[in-house]
C-alpha cells in the first residue's frame, strides 16, 4: 500500500494528545456507510457460520481475503444441520471491490498438520512486513491447537505465498492469554517488535492483552490494554482488529466487536426484531439462551503506543435496520484490515476506505452469510466539528518537519476555515494570522492553507516549534499533517472592482 506525503506527521482527532484548547467545536465520532455490494463465497465454503478473517495486500498489488467456512448453526427448522468439514480459504480481487475464490483446496483444515488438531474458528493469516522476516516466512498464521482433545495452545505456521503453510514450532507459543477470538499478530516498524492482542477474560470480562516479541521465542510486557476516562469498564470486547493506519504510522486503531448481553430473557424488544422464530428456539435450550438474547455491534478505539487506548463509547457499525438475518449474535465482526478503494461517485472523487464486515451470522441453513462492504473517508474516524457558531481549536506545539501543510477539511457552501500559525508562547508569526491568508472552504483530503504574501510555502518556518490555531464555521476537520511543498496554483486575474474577501 503506497505511502503518502503525510505519512509520518498526520494528525488525527482520534485522542487529543495534541490539542492545546478549543472553544466551540466538539469530537464528532463517524461511521462507515453500508454499500450495495456484498461477497458471499462459493459452497461448500459458504454456511451460516462463515467468518471473517484478514484483508491484506500482496506484493502484486492485489488484495486478498481469507475467511473461514464448514460449519453450519443449528436452527429451529433444520434438526440436523449439514456440517462440511471446517476450513480456511481465500479470495482475491483486483480492486477491493469484486472478488473471485482462489482456493479449491482448504489453506487449513482440522487435520492440516500430522498429530496436531487445528481449529479453524479463529485461524488469522497476516503478511509479515518486517524487512528482516525470511522469504518463505512472509506469510504467519495463527490458530489454536489440539491434541488428544485438549487444548495445546496458540500455534504459529509461516508460508511463502500464504496458501501453503508449515508449523514454526512444535510447541505453542508462550504466552498466558484465551484465543477464543481473531488473534492479531503485526511487526511494529517503530519499535522494531511484533505486536501480538489476544484475548483475555478476567472477573467474567471479555477483554484484550498485548504480547511483544522479536523472535516468537521469548514475549514481554504481557499488558492488558487501559482505556482513558473509561465510563463503562464492564464492556465487553470480544475481538480487537488492531492494525496501524495506513495514512498515519504513529497510530494504531482497533475495530473491536463488542459484546452486549440484554439479561438471557424473553422480552417485547425481541418481537420487532427478525428471526422471532429462531430465538425463541435458541431461548428454549438452556445451553444455547444467549444466542437469542445477544446482540454484537463494533466500536472504535485508538492508541499511540498500544497499551493504552482511547475507546469511543458510541458504537462505530450499529447492526443497522432490521432486515432478515440482522441484529444475530456474530453479525458486525469487521476483517481484519482496511482497504483504500475508488470512489463509486467518480468523476475524480478521492479514494475512500473500504471495511467488510460479516452479516447474517447465524442464520437459517440456505441463506448464508455475507460480507458486506463498508465505505468511510480517509482519516474519517473522528473529526472535530465546527458547528453554526464560530468555534477555534488550538493545537499544541509541535516541529514543522517540512515546508507545508495540508488539511484534511469539509465544509458546508456556507461554512469556512481559517488557519492561523502561532509561536511556542502562543503568539501569532506575522504574515501569518487569519487576516493575512486566504479563508478556505471546500471538501479534499488535501487542502493547502495559503498566507496572501507567501503562499502555501513554509520553508522559512520548517524546522521551527509552532502551533495552529484553527478558527472555522460549519466544517468538519480530519486531519492535519506538514507535508512537502508543492507549486500553488496560479489565479487568474480578476479586476480589482470584483475583489471581495469572505469573512470569519
Amino acid at each position: 500500500m503506497e505511502q503518502d506525503s503525510g505519512y509520518s506527521s498526520r494528525e488525527l482527532f482520534t485522542d487529543r494528545e495534541m490539542v492545546e484548547s478549543f472553544r466551540n467545536v466538539d469530537f464528532r465520532l463517524h461511521h462507515p456507510e453500508r454499500c450495495d455490494d456484498y461477497y458471499c463465497p462459493e459452497e461448500p465454503f459458504c454456511t451460516n457460520l462463515t467468518g471473517g478473517g484478514t484483508l491484506m495486500q500482496l506484493a502484486n498489488g492485489k488484495w486478498r481475503m481469507y475467511f473461514r467456512g464448514g460449519y453450519n448453526w443449528k436452527t429451529p427448522f433444520v434438526d440436523e444441520p449439514k456440517q462440511p468439514t471446517p476450513c480456511l480459504s481465500a479470495a482475491e480481487s483486483e480492486d477491493g471491490i469484486h472478488w473471485k475464490q482462489i482456493t479449491a483446496e482448504s489453506i487449513l483444515r482440522k487435520d492440516s498438520f500430522a498429530g496436531l488438531g487445528a481449529n479453524v474458528l479463529n485461524a488469522t493469516v497476516f503478511r509479515d512486513t518486517n524487512p528482516d522476516a525470511p522469504s518463505d516466512e512472509r506469510f504467519k498464521m495463527l490458530f489454536l491447537g489440539y491434541r488428544s482433545d485438549e487444548c495445546h495452545g496458540l500455534m504459529l505456521a509461516v508460508s511463502d505465498d500464504g496458501l501453503h503453510f508449515r508449523l514454526k514450532f512444535e510447541n505453542p507459543l508462550k504466552i498466558e492469554s484465551q484465543y477464543d477470538t481473531n488473534n492479531v499478530l503485526f511487526w511494529d516498524e517503530r519499535i522494531k517488535k511484533y505486536r501480538l492482542y489476544t484475548r483475555i477474560r478476567r472477573f467474567g470480562k471479555r477483554g484484550i492483552r498485548m504480547h511483544l516479541t522479536e523472535d516468537f521465542v521469548t514475549f514481554s510486557n504481557a499488558s492488558d490494554l487501559t482505556f482513558r476516562n473509561d465510563q463503562y469498564p464492564d464492556t465487553q470486547l470480544y475481538t480487537n482488529g488492531v492494525i496501524p493506519y495506513y495514512r498515519a504510522k504513529k497510530f494504531l486503531l482497533g475495530f473491536p466487536a463488542r459484546y452486549c448481553d440484554h439479561g438471557q430473557v424473553w422480552t417485547e424488544s425481541q418481537l420487532y426484531q427478525p428471526g422471532v422464530e429462531r430465538r425463541a428456539f435458541w431461548i428454549n435450550d438452556r445451553k444455547l439462551i444467549r444466542l437469542g438474547t445477544v446482540a454484537t455491534d463494533t466500536v472504535f478505539m485508538s492508541s499511540r503506543d498500544g497499551w493504552t487506548w482511547d475507546r469511543q463509547e458510541e458504537s462505530f457499525l450499529r447492526p443497522g435496520p432490521c432486515t432478515e438475518g440482522s441484529w444475530n449474535y456474530g453479525d458486525n465482526y469487521f476483517f481484519y484490515g482496511m482497504i483504500p478503494t475508488k470512489s463509486g461517485l467518480g468523476f475524480g472523487a478521492p479514494d475512500e476506505i473500504s471495511f467488510y464486515a460479516t452479516e447474517n451470522y447465524m442464520g437459517d441453513q440456505g441463506k448464508n452469510v455475507r460480507f458486506r462492504r463498508l465505505k468511510l473517508r480517509q482519516d474519517g474516524f473522528v473529526s472535530v466539528h465546527f458547528g453554526a457558531e464560530t468555534g477555534e481549536l488550538i493545537t499544541k506545539p509541535f516541529v514543522l518537519s517540512e515546508n507545508s501543510l495540508s488539511l484534511n477539511l469539509a465544509t458546508s457552501a456556507w461554512g469556512i476555515m481559517a488557519v492561523e500559525i502561532l509561536d511556542e508562547d502562543g503568539n501569532t508569526i506575522k504574515g501569518y494570522g487569519k487576516n493575512e491568508m486566504f479563508p478556505i472552504y471546500g471538501d479534499s483530503l488535501d487542502i493547502r492553507p495559503m498566507w496572501k504574501n507567501i503562499g502555501s510555502d513554509l520553508t522559512e518556518l520548517k524546522g521551527r516549534c509552532i502551533a495552529l490555531r484553527f478558527i472555522g464555521r460549519d466544517a468538519d476537520l480530519y486531519s492535519y499533517a506538514h507535508v512537502p511543498y508543492r507549486k500553488d496554483p496560479c489565479l487568474p486575474k480578476i479586476s480589482e472592482e470584483a475583489k471581495f474577501e469572505p469573512s470569519i
